[in-house]
């Protein structure tokens, strides 16, 4: 090949790309949006997801709040509940509660 014809093959090469740049440029500014565009709507479908979760697990401790609220309302006083707390679990109610003065310091060494 002569070097005419060379150079002949690189400006048709060159001018094809030339000619469409624009149509390249904007099919690469497409391709970019559709990514972005997949990555948002990705992030916004798992927040769907957790907000679903959320709602549930408020349902159940409301459901468990509305529980606990009717159970203290069976036993309808304080005294009751003291009396199952010590039933149950051996816990009385502190009567005797003394205090310690600072001047009077507590150790083992007399």
């Amino acid at each position: 090949m002569t070097r005419s014809r060379i150079n002949k093959n690189i400006v048709s090469e060159n001018s094809f790309i030339v000619k469409n740049r624009f149509s390249i440029l904007g099919v690469f500014i497409l391709f970019v949006f559709m990514g972005v565009q997949l990555v948002v709507l990705g992030l916004y479908g798992t927040q769907g997801d957790k907000l679903a979760n959320i709602i549930k697990m408020q349902k159940e401790i409301n459901q468990e709040n509305d529980k606990i609220s009717s159970e203290i309302n069976d036993l309808q006083s304080i005294t009751r509940i003291e009396q199952i707390v010590t039933e149950k679990y051996g816990l009385v109610k502190a009567t005797d509660i003394k205090t310690l003065d600072i001047n009077n310091t507590v150790s083992l060494v007399k």
